[in-house]
C-alpha cells in the first residue's frame, strides 16, 4: 500500500488484503483528524442553542420512510403533551418474511 503527498490511502493490488489495509489507514487518518478538531476546541464553557420543542399533533400519526431493507414506519400516539404517550417502530425485517411459506 502506497500514500500520496496529500495522505490519501491508495492500495496498489486490489485485493482483499489491499482493501482491509486502506481501510485500517483510513481509520487512522480519521483518528488524526479528530484529534486535530479536539485540539483546536477554544477554552472556555460551551454554549449551546436548544431548539423549540415542537409538540406533536393530538391523535395518532403512521409514518413510513423507505430503508434499506424496505419501509420502515412509526406510530404514535399523542394527547397535546410535549412528547407522545406511545411511539411504535415497525421494523422492515418482519414485513417482507409475508412472502415466505410457513
Amino acid at each position: 500500500m502506497t500514500s500520496t503527498n496529500s495522505k490519501i490511502p491508495v492500495g496498489t493490488r486490489g485485493d482483499t488484503y489491499d482493501r482491509y489495509m486502506v481501510r485500517l489507514e483510513e481509520m487512522r487518518q480519521s483518528r488524526l483528524i479528530c484529534l486535530q478538531a479536539i485540539e483546536n476546541i477554544p477554552a472556555g464553557p460551551i454554549m449551546a442553542r436548544v431548539g423549540k420543542v415542537l409538540k406533536p399533533p393530538v391523535g395518532e400519526v403512521y409514518h413510513a420512510i423507505e430503508s434499506p431493507k424496505g419501509v420502515l414506519g412509526y406510530t404514535s400516539l399523542a394527547d397535546g403533551s410535549i412528547q407522545p404517550y406511545r411511539v411504535r417502530i415497525r421494523p422492515p425485517s418482519f414485513i417482507n418474511l409475508q412472502a415466505l411459506d410457513k
